[in-house]
């Protein structure tokens, strides 16, 4: 069994876990359940697709380019963290 402490040691980065109070850090079952959660909430949520809807619409309904900025962050952080998680979860599972 893998010393928890070296996994997160040598985890990558994920930046929706920094700060994150529903993490559990104890085990890594717990820790693999709390990143499984994250992923499936983004998901379900359908948080990537309605990210990029309301990047499009602002697109194609507006001319100041500020908004335009902001919900393309908007859209590439959720892209990101979804990628993250499951890089991290993979990371968990034994994977590189």
């Amino acid at each position: 069994m893998r010393d928890i402490k070296n996994i997160l040691k040598n985890a990558p980065y994920c930046s929706i876990l920094e700060n994150n109070e529903c993490i559990r850090f104890d085990t890594i079952s717990n820790l693999k359940e709390d990143v499984m959660n994250e992923i499936e909430t983004i998901e379900e949520d359908n948080l990537i697709e309605e990210a990029r809807e309301t990047m499009m619409h602002i697109k194609r309904t507006t001319l100041k380019k500020h908004l335009i900025r902001n919900y393309t962050e908007v859209y590439n952080n959720i892209k990101r963290e979804h990628k993250e998680l499951k890089n991290y979860l993979k990371y968990l599972n034994g994977g590189k």
